[in-house]
């Protein structure tokens, strides 16, 4: 292990995950008032603009949903079995979970 790899992107520097998330794997987050966490807003203009003068590339914010599914739960894992899906108020993903078939938790539709 390379220590002073601190972005964890190998060979790639530190562009390998800017790349991957300007391509099909964004990963919007944003942190509240109410977290340990500096607040911060998640804004799809600003990282689609960066994105394209960076890279020349455009984020596919809905990849992952149209790839794998998830937007509608209940469809789209109606072939699937043996998945446990765990979230609580201590978990700290659980603002990006499954808590019901509420579609709200997919918050950039």
């Amino acid at each position: 292990m390379d220590g002073k790899d601190t972005g964890a992107t190998g060979s790639l520097a530190s562009d390998g995950w800017n790349v991957l998330q300007c391509n099909q794997l964004a990963m919007p987050n944003s942190t509240g008032l109410n977290t340990m966490f500096i607040p911060y807003e998640y804004n799809y203009e600003e990282n689609t603009a960066q994105c394209q003068k960076d890279y020349g590339l455009t984020p596919d914010y809905h990849w992952a949903l149209r790839e794998f599914g998830g937007k509608n739960i209940t469809r789209d894992m109606k072939g699937y079995s043996n998945i446990v899906f765990s979230n609580g108020n201590l978990d700290p993903w659980s603002a990006g979970g499954y808590l019901g078939d509420d579609e709200s938790w997919v918050r950039y539709y």
